[in-house]
């Protein structure tokens, strides 16, 4: 089936989002709490942590969860078989784990139970609480999904330097280097790959493109480009780790990365200690960020406990984890979380592998609005139709 379908879909579903919303008006209800139950959890994020992020919560309170139950499977599912069991009235999960995109169709198709009459309560006012970047992205999904993790993103070029001493400065030097060099760069499909989506969404500010949040009819340039660079880009791996594996092994020289991403692939081991990075000239980052969200039709006194426990995710010892190694540095999203309040384990591993130029390339640059439900769909829907769909047959 065309991987797309579910997203052309979803670009007439906004109608009826506000009676899907349901609850939406008040608060949560002060009835009894659910007794003991498993948490059944899914994450459809590349990062590895995923299934733990609610294990602590269960450890410390059997009052509330009994355990956790969790699976891990492509965002593709929330658009099918979730959205049918939602709409049927049998939520097949009670919490999701997914990054930006996920989190806005997930709201647009109104599978989402409004997040702030569940979390807000129980917390420090958000306004007050969160990081200004993190509060950027909680409102691009209309607060019906809960920012957890939050990071500049990218786009990066990650190279090896053995092989290729000096990576590409501009983003005509890259596309001429592609041609000196067929077959010797990748960037991961930006429908399952952060990495990948950061790359696209990118280049229309590095290259002055018109519009840049307007991928319909802003993007004149960045659509040549990328037509342009498809015919020496030998595939598109579909995860952002496949894309590392090949530089690893080899099998390129280059690969577009986020900041994150370079941390978890040296961190593990999947990346030599040694591989380099470097930004474009006009590099606008594309931020990015792990987000919770409640299915919609789950009872009420089952939310309540699902409240405390992604509650908890924002309180400080969760947040004090947060730089963990993954795809999302730094990490917290709340502003009285630095890295001297990590465990010390924690803040030695973080000092070992985010490069010392790291803080201050974020610092010094720019981060672009995140796009839209609409322009995104469009985006992916373009880069496969225009772009991938003519890989090794453009004439």
């Amino acid at each position: 089936m065309d991987s797309l379908y579910p997203r052309r879909r979803l670009l007439g579903a906004a109608g009826g989002l506000p009676a899907a919303l349901g609850l939406a008006g008040g608060l949560l209800s002060t009835s009894a709490r659910a007794e003991p139950f498993t948490l059944r959890f899914l994450d459809t994020t590349e990062t590895a942590r995923g299934a733990t992020i609610f294990d602590a919560f269960a450890a410390s309170r059997p009052d509330v969860l009994q355990g956790v139950q969790a699976r891990k499977d492509h965002a593709e599912v929330l658009f099918g078989p979730v959205r049918s069991a939602v709409e049927a009235g049998q939520p097949p999960y009670d919490v999701v784990l997914t990054n930006l995109d996920g989190a806005m169709m997930g709201a647009e198709l109104g599978i989402w139970q409004p997040m702030s009459r569940l979390i807000n309560p129980l917390l420090p006012p958000m306004d007050e609480m969160l990081k200004p970047l993190a509060r950027l992205l909680r409102g691009a999904v209309r607060e019906q999904a809960q920012i957890i993790t939050v990071s500049p993103g990218g786009p990066l070029l990650a190279y090896a330097p053995e092989r290729l001493p000096r990576a590409p400065r501009t983003a005509e030097e890259l596309l001429a280097w592609a041609r000196q060099n067929p077959g010797r760069f990748v960037y991961p499909r930006p429908e399952f790959s952060e990495a990948g989506r950061c790359f696209v969404a990118g280049l229309p500010w590095t290259l002055s493109d018109q519009d840049p949040l307007d991928p319909t009819d802003g993007w004149p340039a960045t659509w040549e480009y990328l037509a342009e660079l498809d015919r020496h880009v030998p595939y598109y791996p579909t995860t952002t780790a496949a894309a590392m594996q090949e530089l690893a092994e080899g099998g390129v020289d280059m690969v577009a990365t986020t900041v994150g991403a370079d941390i978890l692939m040296r961190g593990t081991g999947v990346l030599p200690a040694n591989t380099a990075i470097s930004p474009l000239a006009d590099m606008h980052w594309i931020p990015v960020g792990l987000f919770v969200a409640v299915l919609r039709g789950l009872p009420e006194a089952r939310l309540r406990s699902i409240a405390e426990a992604i509650a908890a995710l924002l309180e400080l010892p969760f947040q004090r984890t947060a730089f963990a190694r993954g795809l999302y540095w730094p990490g917290p999203v709340r502003e009285d979380v630095a890295l001297e309040h990590a465990p010390p384990e924690m803040q030695a591993e973080m000092r070992r592998l985010v490069r010392p130029g790291t803080p201050g390339l974020i610092a010094g640059g720019h981060f672009a609005p995140p796009l839209l439900l609409e322009e995104t769909l469009t985006m992916l829907r373009r880069w496969d139709e225009d772009i991938s769909a003519w890989h090794g047959v453009r004439p």
